[in-house]
C-alpha cells in the first residue's frame, strides 16, 4: 500500500485541529504534554468553538456525483446542526443562514476544517453552475457576515491556489500555506525547507 506523505500530513493536521478546536470533546489530555499547552492563549482556544469538518471529494462520492454536492453538502451540515442546536430555528438547506442564526442566538463561533476543497474546480470543471454554486457557498460562510463575526478559522487543503475561479476575487482573505511557503507552520506538519 503507497500512502502520500503530503496526504497523510494534511490528515493529520485537520485531524489534530479538530480535536484542539472542538467544544464536542475534552482534549486537554492530548495536549497538555505538548508545546501548546505552555503558550498563553492555550486555555482560551483549547476545546471551546464549533468544528464543521468536511471532506469535499468524499462529499462528492456520498451525493453520488458532483452535479447537486452543493445543495447535498448544505443539507447534510444543516441536518447535524439542526440535531446539535434544537432550540434554534433555521432553514434546513442553507448553511450560511443556518451559521448566523446559531451564532446570532449563542455567540458561539466556529472552526472550518475543509479537505479537498479544490475537488469541484480540479476534477469537474465543466459543471459550471455547480462550480459556481459551490464559489457562492464558500463566499457565503468566509466572506462578509459570517467571516467577519462567526468564523473563528478556516483550514483548507487543496491542490489549486486560492484565489480567483471567476471575475471576483472568490476568497482573498486568507493566508496560503504550502510546502514552499509553510512560515512558521512547517516544523508542525512536516514541511521542511
Amino acid at each position: 500500500m503507497f500512502l502520500d506523505h503530503v496526504v497523510l500530513e494534511k490528515s493529520y493536521t485537520a485531524n489534530m485541529l479538530a480535536a484542539y478546536y472542538s467544544k464536542g470533546c475534552d482534549s486537554h489530555d492530548l495536549f497538555s504534554k505538548l508545546e501548546i499547552s505552555k503558550e498563553e492563549s492555550y486555555e482560551k482556544y483549547i476545546n471551546k468553538f464549533n468544528v464543521i469538518t468536511l471532506d469535499i471529494q468524499s462529499m462528492i462520492a456520498l451525493n453520488q456525483g458532483a452535479k447537486g454536492v452543493v445543495s447535498y453538502i448544505q443539507k447534510s451540515v444543516c441536518k447535524e446542526l439542526a440535531d446539535e442546536f434544537s432550540d434554534i430555528h433555521f432553514s434546513k438547506d442553507n448553511l450560511v443562514e443556518a451559521i448566523l442564526n446559531i451564532f446570532n442566538k449563542t455567540n458561539e463561533k466556529f472552526v472550518f476544517i475543509l479537505g479537498e476543497y479544490d475537488c469541484l474546480f480540479r476534477d469537474y470543471p465543466n459543471e459550471k453552475e455547480e462550480v459556481k454554486a459551490y464559489l457562492n457557498l464558500l463566499r457565503g460562510l468566509f466572506k462578509g457576515a459570517i467571516g467577519d463575526r462567526a468564523l473563528a478559522l478556516a483550514y483548507m487543503t487543496g491542490i489549486f491556489p486560492i484565489g480567483r475561479y471567476d471575475t471576483q476575487s472568490a476568497l482573498n482573505n486568507f493566508d496560503q500555506i504550502s510546502m514552499l511557503n509553510t512560515f512558521r507552520l512547517g516544523k508542525f506538519v512536516g514541511f521542511t525547507g
